[in-house]
């Protein structure tokens, strides 16, 4: 082992906020990627609710925030993810949708559609894992 120098200690503290900094922009990244889909995904809802087709495209969307979150707080890459992936999906479409219903600005069956491939998109890129 090498001993602590006053330039050791500098080149290690300009690592860690070089870390730091790469940390939060990844997150910024998530974020910004996260309100995207979910404005996207809002007014495809809010004003093609009644076609299948743009509600199954509006799951899809919905869906590939909630996997990306869940590869962030998670190592896991098993079918528990997955898992977890397809249910934080789940409640935060069924709760777009269901206040789309209350409304009456968005009706049921296209609702499931759009449920359904929230689930699958969030299921596959929670735990799929990249190739480099």
């Amino acid at each position: 082992m090498l001993p602590e120098t006053p330039e050791r200690i500098v080149m290690r503290e300009k690592r860690l906020r070089q870390a730091r900094r790469k940390e939060l922009q990844k997150a910024g990244r998530l974020l910004r990627i996260t309100l995207i889909a979910g404005v996207a995904d809002v007014l495809l809802m809010r004003y093609c609710g009644q076609i299948a087709g743009l509600m199954l495209i509006a799951g899809l969307i919905g869906g590939i925030p909630a996997g990306l979150w869940v590869r962030r707080i998670t190592a896991d890459r098993s079918w528990r993810a997955g898992v977890l992936a397809s249910v934080l999906a789940l409640l935060a479409l069924a709760a777009e949708a269901g206040v789309l219903i209350l409304v009456k600005k968005l009706i049921p069956g296209p609702a499931l559609w759009q449920l359904t491939a929230g689930i699958i998109t969030a299921w596959c890129f929670a735990v799929f894992e990249k190739r480099s």
